[in-house]
């Protein structure tokens, strides 16, 4: 889904990501700029971000953020996805990494972002699992 139907992602999560817009590029080239509009303990919010690394090799995702209410927070917060196929051949691993860097110390880790990133990612296995 966050290569080939990222556009789907606002129906499949729609408690979570309420839309989803390519501002410039395509939807999952490397320097695709994206505008999300996602929810955080129930309050609406938005960001842009700059897809910086797209590698299908290692099925790797960057996302850079650029604008929106979280750089009110933090400098610089990059978010990784990294999706690993079991051994099995059945279902992956998946793992996120969010690199930040706070505007100032009083700023809260993004725990927040990692439990969105860890609920959209539960969220999704049920779909993909109950649709299988």
């Amino acid at each position: 889904m966050f290569t080939h139907d990222v556009e789907g992602l606002p129906e499949v999560l729609p408690r979570i990501i309420s839309g989803t817009k390519v501002i410039e590029g395509n939807w999952v080239s490397t320097g695709c700029v994206k505008e999300w509009n996602y929810i955080i303990d129930g309050k609406p919010l938005s960001v842009k971000e700059k897809t910086t690394l797209v590698d299908d090799t290692t099925r790797t995702i960057v996302h850079s953020v650029f604008d929106g209410e979280i750089i009110e927070v933090y400098k610089k917060l990059d978010a990784t996805l990294c999706v690993t196929p079991n051994a099995t051949g059945h279902g992956c691993l998946v793992h996120w990494t969010i690199e930040y860097e706070k505007v100032n110390e009083d700023c809260p880790t993004p725990i927040a972002y990692l439990d969105l990133v860890d609920k959209m990612t539960k969220d999704l296995d049920s779909r993909l699992c109950s649709s299988a």
